[in-house]
């Protein structure tokens, strides 16, 4: 059960970030705000790490699905008719 939620919070984590990186050329980046950098700037390492290590656990979490049901999950013709259980 930690497990789904760790995966949760993983793909929330991975999704913000994903979110602030893709609309920073248009000028919008929460991280190079100074207000935010003034209150947050020093725990930035932390941030960062804990980012990817959020990436690496929806990575995991991608390649599991993928061997756990040999990859029948990902066709279009509805769902996983394997039998395996959800992660």
């Amino acid at each position: 059960m930690y497990w789904h939620l760790l995966f949760k919070l993983a793909h929330l984590v991975t999704a913000l970030a994903a979110i602030n990186i893709g609309l920073s050329p248009s000028g919008y980046n929460v991280c190079a705000n100074q207000s935010f950098m003034g209150t947050c700037g020093q725990y930035m390492t932390y941030g960062s790490y804990a980012i990817g290590v959020c990436g690496a656990l929806c990575l995991l979490h991608f390649v599991l699905k993928l061997m756990k049901c040999g990859g029948c999950c990902c066709k279009a013709q509805g769902p996983c008719s394997c039998g395996a259980k959800k992660l």
